[in-house]
C-alpha cells in the first residue's frame, strides 16, 4: 500500500486555516477513488496516484470557486462544519463522520461494504 502524500496549501492575499482532512480510498470497477466525506469531493484514476492527483485538481477548484465567488465558508456550513470566528480569524471545524453517514448514505456503504483506506491529511483553507 502506498503512503498517500497530499499537500492542500492554496495561498491568497489573507492567512490561512490549518485542519485536518480525511481522506478515504477505495476501489470501485477497478478505479481508485479517492474521497474526502468532509468536502463531498472526488478525484479518480487508473491507480491510486492519479486519484490523488485528480483529487487535488478538485479541491483547488472547490477551494478557489469559493475563494472568488466569497462563498467558501458558507459552503463549508452547508457541509455540516462548524465556523466560528471573524472574517479575519475564523475557526473551522470539519464534521465527525458518524455525523456525516446520517446525511450521506453513499459514505455509510463504502463505510460499511467495501475494503477502504482512510489517511488523515492536513491541510490550510485559505481564508478571504
Amino acid at each position: 500500500m502506498s503512503n498517500l502524500s497530499f499537500k492542500g496549501d492554496l495561498r491568497t492575499g489573507g492567512t490561512g486555516i490549518k485542519t485536518q482532512l480525511s481522506l478515504i480510498h477505495f476501489i470501485e470497477d477497478n478505479v481508485h477513488i479517492i474521497y474526502s466525506p468532509a468536502l463531498d469531493l472526488t478525484g479518480y484514476g487508473n491507480n491510486e496516484v492519479e486519484a490523488k492527483d485528480s483529487f487535488q485538481v478538485v479541491l483547488g477548484e472547490f477551494m478557489t470557486y469559493g475563494l472568488n465567488k466569497k462563498c467558501l465558508f458558507e459552503e463549508l456550513k452547508k457541509l455540516g462544519w462548524k465556523v466560528r470566528g471573524s472574517k479575519k480569524k475564523p475557526k473551522v471545524e470539519s464534521p465527525d463522520i458518524s455525523d456525516m453517514m446520517k446525511v450521506n448514505a453513499d459514505l455509510g456503504e463504502v463505510i460499511n461494504k467495501k475494503d477502504y483506506t482512510k489517511y488523515h491529511q492536513e491541510v490550510l483553507i485559505p481564508a478571504y
